[in-house]
Parts: C-alpha cells; structure tokens; sequence
C-alpha cells in the first residue's frame, strides 16, 4: 500500500476523459470501443494495486522560522528524498494549547513516525474519495465519464492488525509493514514551519489533538511532486501509471491546501490521524483523437489505533 488510491484514481479518470471521446466518435465500432474502456480501467486499477510512491527532498529553509515562508508554485526539479536530520521529541510528550507551531510539527512528526517503527498494534483505515469530471472539451463527455468514474470513488473501511510488526494487508493478501499502513506510504513524516499555514493545539477530556494546515502547492506532470505536500502525504503522479496506446501530453494539478490532526491519548500514543487534502487536476492526452478535462474532488482518510 505504496499510495494512496485518490491519487491513481484520478490518474485513470482523466484517461476516461479521452476514452469516453473516442467511444462516441467510434460509434460504429461499439465492440472495439468497448474493449478499450475496460482496457482503460485494468490500467487504473493495476496502478491503484501498485501503490509505488516517489521520493523527495525535505526542504532546507531559507528563511528564519518565524518569516513569512517563501514558496514556488511551480517547482522546476524534485530533489530525491532524504530522512530528516531532526531528532524530534519523544511521543510520550503531550502538549499545551499554548504551544508554538515548532512545537506541534515537533509532536506530530514524533506521534506518526512512531507508528513506522510499531510492533504490535491495529488500525483501522477509513477513506471516502470524492471526484467529478466537472468539465471537459469534449462537452457530452462529461455525462459519459462520471458514472465511469464513480466505480473508482466512494468509501472503503480496511482493518490491519500487526503482530511482531508484520501485517497482511486486508486488499493485496501480501505482507505489509507498520511503514506502508500511515502516510506518507513507506517515508517519514518530515514536514517543517514553511509548509503550513497554520498550527494549534485542542484538547478533549485526556485527548489531545494537533492540527495543521498546509500551504497552496502546484505541480506538473514533468515535476509532480508537490513540494511540502509531499513531506507527509501521499500525490498525485501520471508519470507512475502504464496506459498503454493513450498517451498524457499534459499534466496540471492544484492543492489549495491540505489539513492534517492527530489525536494522542495522555501517554502521548497516537490514537487518531485524519487528513483532507482536496485536489484539481486538468489533462491534456491523445486516443485516438485529442481531448482535455478538468477533475475535481478530495480525499478524506482516517485511521485509529489501538495499543
């Protein structure tokens, strides 16, 4: 469980956006167009199960912490990924409303990280995907792609239980590890000061939840990778998916800014973690003729623990 579906799931909708062009045009070759579409789906759906993220950079700042962050919309090259030289604090620590944003990346990367290095432990993910084809070059493809496109969204509920640190996975029927089952999917949580908007601490009875959010990102098909994105979530990324005779000529897509909690207990364990990351993504591709759509959606995944 390498990424996170919304991710390859948009990468096969924007496809359908060509597919469904080309199955109206072809109308006098139903049977081929057919086959096409179910050629086109096994590709998302082989994607989704391969789940094989990128790797990137974390950020070396160029400013003093507490600056107004300078931030590129369009990042020209995605540096290779390295582990975070920081030592962040021991997960036992629970925090004050009071403390400073420093402070509450400091509990949250320490509070998921730990999860990456668990032994025995379960989980439970919950993720609902939301996406619309909401516009398209092709007018009336859009009433062809969106029920297309639902079969790939909607809700899951999948339970891991992790014995020694070893886990089959509920979908795959394959070995899983404690990294694979938080995101970011098999990285550490590395995310610094200049990638959030925003940071407070909220307290419930003996819980304690810190929040975040992030900073509007962009990315392209040559750069997909959005920069702090990237640093604790999971992307969206074309390039990772095989579509056989289609070809994507272009690649836009919009993180308006996602939220991440986590909720620790008063052990400092984490119980909790949900994030919110919407999404926009125009495409540009050939099959057999040339068409372009605009996608429109988020995800939203939770997972609790059990200790």
């Amino acid at each position: 469980m390498k990424k996170q579906p919304l991710l390859y799931v948009l990468l096969g909708m924007l496809i359908v956006i060509f597919c469904a062009s080309f199955v109206v045009i072809l109308q006098t070759s139903n049977e081929a167009a057919g086959n096409l579409l179910v050629g086109l789906q096994e590709a998302a759906s082989n994607a989704y199960e391969q789940q094989n993220p990128p790797v990137v950079q974390q950020p070396q700042p160029t400013q003093t912490y507490y600056e107004q962050p300078t931030y590129s919309q369009n990042p020209q090259t995605v540096p290779t990924v390295q582990q975070p030289t920081q030592v962040y604090s021991n997960p036992a620590t629970v925090l004050d409303v009071t403390a400073s944003k420093e402070e509450i990346l400091n509990a949250m990367c320490a509070a998921v990280n730990s999860v990456k290095t668990a032994q025995n432990f379960g989980a439970v993910k919950y993720q609902n995907i939301d996406m619309k084809l909401i516009e398209c070059s092709i007018s009336f493809a859009v009433g062809i792609a969106n029920p297309i496109i639902e079969k790939f969204t909607g809700e899951e509920t999948l339970n891991y239980q992790f014995v020694n640190g070893s886990c089959i996975g509920p979908k795959s029927g394959e070995p899983v590890t404690p990294s694979l089952v938080i995101p970011p999917s098999d990285r550490l949580f590395a995310l610094d000061g200049n990638g959030i908007t925003s940071a407070v601490v909220s307290k419930n009875g003996y819980d304690t939840t810190y929040s975040i959010s992030l900073v509007p990102e962009t990315a392209t098909l040559e750069a997909p990778a959005p920069y702090y994105h990237a640093l604790c979530m999971d992307y969206l990324d074309m390039n990772a998916l095989d579509l056989g005779i289609a070809r994507i000529n272009k690649g836009e897509y919009t993180y308006p800014g996602a939220t991440v909690n986590v909720t620790v207990n008063q052990l400092g364990q984490i119980i909790r973690y949900e994030e919110y990351m919407p999404l926009s993504a125009f495409g540009e591709g050939t099959l057999g003729i040339t068409a372009s759509g605009t996608i429109s959606g988020a995800l939203h995944e939770i997972w609790t623990f059990t200790w």
